[in-house]
């Protein structure tokens, strides 16, 4: 046997070893680092709310009524459209809506809906909280006609060749943040379905600002514009109560020696109470610890006096704020639905 025979049983023995230890470090970096593709499951987003049919049609148009707070000022970011239907500009009745692209202006359509909750304004220098509203799937009553020349053609045959149309359905997920840091990021989705039946004759109204806009108002007279809209209202809502429920602050306003005027927007400030004083955002080491307590020694409601108790004042400066305990108040739109079909029940009641 020559020396090269006795080498190629080593060389197999060798190659089969690096064969299996490769093998396995291939499969421990896919286990570790995810190599294969993820499933179609994995890329759909959490919906954590669903509202069909006539549940979903009375949030098609709210009644807001007034808080007894001040309102919170906003700042409304620009829509985040993963549906793959694409946004246009072009000036359709409201059964071009039910198989064709999205209103250009449907960033205004939810702006508007944000003013009519008349607890969220708009005010792009001075706000805590920004919103910002995505939509996740989009589906027409017909099928998705891209081609504008196709629907021209094809509009006037559209209820022949369409038996029945199915169910039009919007999924949204509404994202919420403190630029103060008040609360931690909200994230609220929801799908509304609605079917033929399910249509408000008396939808949403827009503002002075948008009601000229023609698009606008065949979007909110179709089914999937009245889809976004009882969607786009549902997450208000949840989100309006999220924050009605957060605990206020009341900010140093201006120290004079050691007297210390706080101001609150909507908690009250009781006299005789203690409360536990927390440094400004500019001491980010010392955010959300407690610095010490201050006392109430008079209070005017949303205004009041106070003295440090457990800390020096000179370590006090205008910014510095104390939490106070809120009572929620309970928020109870109205709804209004008006039939546009005969199939549909008519009703008007509190949610």
């Amino acid at each position: 046997m020559t020396n090269f025979d006795r080498l190629i049983p080593v060389f197999l023995k060798i190659s089969a070893t690096k064969l299996i230890r490769s093998s396995l470090s291939l499969s421990l970096f896919i286990i570790l680092f995810g190599v294969f593709p993820s499933s179609a499951d994995d890329k759909i987003p959490n919906i954590s709310g669903t509202i069909n049919y006539q549940h979903a049609a009375r949030y098609s148009h709210l009644q807001w009524q007034e808080l007894p707070v001040s309102p919170v000022a906003i700042k409304i970011k620009p829509l985040v459209n993963f549906s793959g239907i694409p946004e246009d500009s072009v000036i359709k009745d409201t059964k071009y809506y039910d198989h064709g692209k999205l209103p250009l202006s449907i960033n205004n359509l939810f702006s508007d809906l944000t003013r009519s909750t008349r607890y969220l304004v708009h005010n792009q220098r001075s706000n805590d909280i920004q919103l910002e509203l995505t939509i996740n799937r989009y589906s027409h009553p017909y099928l998705y006609a891209p081609d504008e020349h196709w629907y021209q053609k094809l509009h006037d045959q559209v209820d022949r060749w369409a038996v029945t149309k199915k169910h039009a359905s919007v999924e949204l997920t509404l994202k919420m943040k403190s630029l103060k840091h008040q609360f931690k990021p909200w994230v609220k989705s929801v799908k509304a379905t609605l079917s033929h039946c399910d249509i408000n004759d008396n939808p949403q109204p827009l503002s002075n600002q948008n009601y000229k806009d023609e698009s606008l108002l065949a979007y909110s007279q179709s089914a999937v514009g009245q889809s976004f809209i009882a969607a786009s209202n549902f997450l208000l809502l949840q989100a309006i109560e999220h924050v009605n429920g957060l605990k206020q602050r009341a900010q140093v306003e201006s120290k004079h020696q050691n007297e210390l005027m706080l101001i609150s927007e909507q908690g009250e400030l009781i006299e005789g109470r203690s409360y536990q004083l927390y440094f400004n955002d500019s001491y980010p080491t010392q955010y959300r610890r407690p610095a010490g307590k201050i006392q109430i020694i008079k209070s005017f409601g949303h205004q009041a006096i106070a003295y440090p108790e457990t800390l020096r004042a000179d370590h006090i400066e205008p910014g510095d704020w104390v939490e106070l305990e809120t009572l929620a108040s309970p928020i109870r739109p109205k709804y209004i639905f008006d039939a546009k079909n005969k199939c549909a029940k008519v009703s008007v009641a509190k949610l």
